[in-house]
């Protein structure tokens, strides 16, 4: 790739790293524009960004070390691209000549006087760390706790001396080490013990791949050179085409999307049901409504979505689809659903590999906020169930409190019979990755 390309892409990724930091904590969505950028200089703005906003906590951590004052009291362009620079040399371990020279030329075109002196300086100082003794990378070897260590995109990264907290202060340095609050690092490993708490912490710092559920008689052999791979659990390929592509393959078939098999779970637990009428309470964009379309082809199915955006989505994704209905969830109709799905809005800590921004909003109190609105989203849904009806509670969390302190009060509050509960955790790369969900069926 040019230089100049290059160039633009890291510049793209540092300017949007430097809005995460002028916003911070609460972290504006999405990723950097990159509409004007070729697909390869947009690919490497999108990873330097995704990357650096999970790993925020750790690179700040490494840079703080090497700073004068807080990383926090820098000018966000500045915390930008220092970020962005750090990013590429401790995780992505990019050449770093290209890296600090372009991060150099990045400040000295945005900043005061000086500033490309310190971030050649700083830069510098995280290359030694990562080109020293000692330092280098086993994409094989799993991670564990070390002072010198951090969680690669695949195995692990070692840094040249011991640079993290020391992992005798376990849920400190894990946290460091995988860019979590300790809040949650301790939550985790309350509920979970160490070893499951740390396979879910690395978890979330490493690229999620684009994972599609596909029609049952999908045959990958007809189009032997497609832009996918096979995924372990059948039903699923992971993709690796263009954005184009993806959304053409995805509309070639009203039954695909892009969804996972941690997240494909729930739905699965309604397959044996034969259900004429389907509430999808909060239904989103669409992936769950989709999914149930396809497994209960005889139902007719209401797509009920509070925010107008993803409303006007469904509305378009559904189009032609008479057995859809998209409305509010406030919309009056008749208790004469049979079965009622409520994907409910959580915390996202079963999918920060995808939500990194989650785990900086956690918070004892928002997850007890969380709670309250799970209960009146459950309240308000089941006075639309006939008697006998199916009830499926599901969230993409982690935290007892919103799975199954839930269903528990589900079941009592609702006279319900519980059918069935599981919850699932984040596991797996490439062709083995799944994200962590939860979910419940009861009758009542």
């Amino acid at each position: 790739m040019p230089h100049a390309a290059r160039s633009t892409a890291r510049g793209r990724a540092a300017t949007a790293l430097a809005r995460v930091a002028e916003a911070w904590p609460a972290i504006p969505p999405g990723d950097p524009d990159t509409t004007d950028l070729s697909p390869e200089e947009s690919g490497l703005a999108v990873a330097i960004y995704r990357a650096g906003l999970k790993r925020w906590r750790t690179l700040g951590y490494l840079l703080e070390a090497r700073l004068e004052r807080p990383l926090g009291r820098l000018e966000p362009v500045l915390q930008g691209i220092l970020m962005a620079g750090a990013l590429q040399l401790a995780v992505l371990r990019q050449p770093s000549h290209a890296v600090v020279d372009e991060a150099v030329a990045l400040a000295k075109s945005r900043l005061r006087k000086g500033a490309g002196n310190l971030v050649n300086a700083v830069l510098h100082r995280i290359d030694d760390l990562v080109r020293g003794p000692g330092s280098g990378e086993d994409p094989e070897l799993p991670w564990t706790p070390r002072a010198d260590a951090i969680p690669g995109e695949r195995g692990t990264l070692y840094l040249a001396g011991d640079a993290l907290p020391p992992p005798a202060d376990w849920a400190r340095h894990v946290a460091v080490a995988t860019s979590h609050p300790q809040g949650l690092i301790e939550r985790w490993r309350a509920r979970y013990g160490d070893e499951a708490t740390l396979a879910i912490a690395a978890h979330g710092v490493r690229p999620a791949p684009t994972v599609l559920a596909l029609e049952p008689d999908f045959d990958a052999a007809a189009e032997p050179d497609g832009p996918w791979r096979a995924h372990a659990e059948a039903g699923f390929v992971v993709f690796t085409g263009s954005a184009s592509e993806l959304a053409a393959f995805v509309a070639a078939h009203p039954a695909r999307r892009v969804q996972d098999p941690g997240t494909a779970r729930p739905a699965e637990a309604t397959r044996g049901l034969e259900p004429r009428r389907i509430l999808d309470y909060c239904a989103g964009r669409g992936t769950k409504t989709v999914q149930l379309r396809a497994m209960h082809p005889r139902a007719a199915v209401e797509a009920a979505e509070i925010d107008a955006d993803r409303r006007s989505s469904l509305t378009r994704r559904f189009e032609g689809d008479e057995a859809v209905a998209v409305t509010t969830p406030d919309a009056r109709g008749d208790a004469d659903a049979d079965l009622l799905v409520l994907d409910v809005p959580c915390s996202n800590t079963g999918v920060l590999a995808r939500r990194p921004e989650a785990r900086y909003r956690y918070k004892a109190s928002a997850i007890r906020s969380l709670v309250a609105l799970q209960r009146r989203i459950v309240e308000a849904a089941a006075a639309r169930a006939r008697p006998g009806a199916h009830l499926l509670y599901a969230t993409c969390s982690l935290e007892a409190e919103e799975n199954g302190e839930q269903a528990d009060w589900i079941r009592d509050r609702l006279g319900a019979a519980e059918l069935t509960r599981r919850q699932m955790l984040p596991a797996g790369a490439d062709d083995r990755y799944r994200d962590g969900s939860f979910h419940a069926l009861f009758r009542l």
